[in-house]
């Protein structure tokens, strides 16, 4: 099975890292307009896996022809102030351009779409193509929820239930905890770019989770 990330950022990178590292792929592949940055960071990730000894392998590519998985994570973050509406303007004609590319080399895939506004962005691919489109949004605000759970009340996070559903905006719905913790799952997200710029790992980790779904499932 082919996983292609269209999107050699933080979390495209990140990404395509842990999909080597967790076993669910021999090779993962990277597409980006911008060749450079694609080669490089295929580049890092290889020589990552020469330090351990480990024959799995990222490929920089100039197309998306007969992918399987695409995960689409490109466009401009968040930054403090902003909400995840603010990003569609700015991100819409790179989606519209790798929806296009997609319908036209791998109309078969199954599209993960992880950048923001991901719900508004879902619903644009299923438009613009004839592929399964999938959020990941949810299922990150899940896992943050859980976690501020833990950290608040150490119940190991395997036994925590509670969930997160609707769209992975502000207007999420949080379920199955206190009306503080809920209001802070909200802002979860904004808060850890406030400290640290960005937020890389807990998507990346979605992401990868969903494709091994995925593929469980075909």
């Amino acid at each position: 099975m082919k996983i292609l990330i269209i999107g050699s950022g933080m979390v495209g990178s990140q990404t395509a890292l842990l999909l080597l590292l967790e076993d669910i792929t021999d090779t993962v592949y990277l597409y980006d307009k911008n060749t450079d940055k694609a080669r490089g960071e295929s580049m890092d990730i290889n020589q990552c896996m020469s330090v351990m000894n480990n024959e799995k392998e990222c490929i920089a590519i100039s197309n998306v022809q007969s992918s399987d998985i695409i995960i689409v994570a490109i466009g401009r973050r968040r930054v403090p102030g902003e909400i995840r509406a603010d990003l569609f303007k700015d991100n819409q004609h790179d989606v519209i351009d790798v929806c296009r590319l997609i319908q036209l080399q791998a109309p078969k895939a199954v599209i993960l779409m992880a950048t923001n506004p991901s719900d508004d962005f879902t619903r644009l691919a299923k438009e613009l193509t004839s592929c399964e489109v999938h959020s990941i949004g949810t299922d990150l605000d899940t896992a943050r929820l859980r976690e501020l759970i833990h950290s608040k009340t150490d119940v190991p996070r395997k036994d925590i239930t509670a969930y997160v559903s609707g769209e992975h905006s502000e207007n999420m719905v949080v379920h199955d905890t206190d009306k503080a913790t809920a209001e802070q799952c909200i802002q979860i997200a904004i808060n850890t770019i406030s400290l640290k710029g960005a937020t890389v790992f807990a998507p990346s980790m979605t992401i990868v989770n969903k494709v091994r779904s995925i593929i469980e499932q075909n």
